[in-house]
């Protein structure tokens, strides 16, 4: 995993010097690379497939669909889903309008204005390391200007990168795994069993908190019951037949 402060710094140097379209396409290309990780640290690891998906014509070769998928897997709050969405509508915006356009565009300006950072997320610019072994002053915290709309997008962009890092550390953790193969017919059925005996003990422990008591007078919870301990007969008779089935067929 990329060092989250390189990648920061290194957009902060991009951004000097550079016009408002390439701010904006760049910062934007930055994110969605980090999205991408963020996802690869997630799935099942497949190298080898990372081009079909990622790139050219891929399910995920674009910043929009690295977004939503993100977001569906919950691994992108609901702040960081829309204000990337938002990075993305004002990079499009640079890219597809050929001339006039800048971050004092208005519906560039109005777009900024929809995701400030609260100052309780900036991060300081600089923190000075102790050079004698004593605790050096806390640093500053510099909040972009709110007539600014360039410097609220790097602010923006830069809090968006620290907290994308801390999301792909997340994902790292909770990466999926490839289930093993399933081996004799009536085990997906014993995994379907144990699903709806799982959903039987949620609903009765949620009746039990409620306080419900399954009789005539709650005639809707006595028929969800009893329909979850039919299903889940029946569920047990197909294991059942399945195994007999196997077990003739081996004598």
């Amino acid at each position: 995993m990329q060092n989250p402060f390189e990648n920061i710094h290194a957009v902060c140097r991009e951004f000097d010097g550079v016009s408002d379209r390439a701010a904006a396409i760049v910062a934007a290309a930055f994110l969605d690379e980090i999205l991408q990780e963020l996802l690869s640290e997630f799935l099942v690891k497949d190298p080898k497939s990372d081009k079909k998906i990622f790139e050219g014509m891929g399910p995920l070769s674009t910043f929009n669909a690295k977004i939503e998928l993100g977001f569906r897997l919950g691994l992108l709050s609901n702040w960081e889903h829309q204000t990337i969405h938002t990075v993305r509508a004002i990079r499009n915006e640079f890219a597809h309008v050929v001339d006039g356009i800048s971050f004092d565009t208005q519906s560039i300006k109005d777009r900024c204005k929809n995701i400030v950072v609260p100052v309780s997320m900036v991060a300081p610019d600089l923190i000075p390391l102790s050079q004698s072994g004593e605790i050096p002053p806390p640093p500053t915290i510099v909040k972009a200007d709110a007539n600014e709309p360039r410097a609220i997008f790097q602010e923006v962009v830069s809090t968006l990168m620290h907290t994308l890092a801390a999301r792909t550390a997340d994902a790292g953790r909770a990466a999926r795994t490839t289930p093993p193969d399933f081996s004799m017919a009536h085990e997906p059925a014993e995994r379907l069993l144990l699903r709806l005996k799982n959903s039987l003990e949620r609903y009765e422990d949620l009746l039990s908190q409620h306080n419900v008591i399954i009789t005539d007078e709650n005639a809707k919870c006595a028929k969800d019951v009893k329909r979850y301990r039919k299903m889940i007969h029946l569920q047990e008779f197909i294991i059942d037949r399945i195994k007999s089935a196997h077990a003739s067929r081996e004598e």
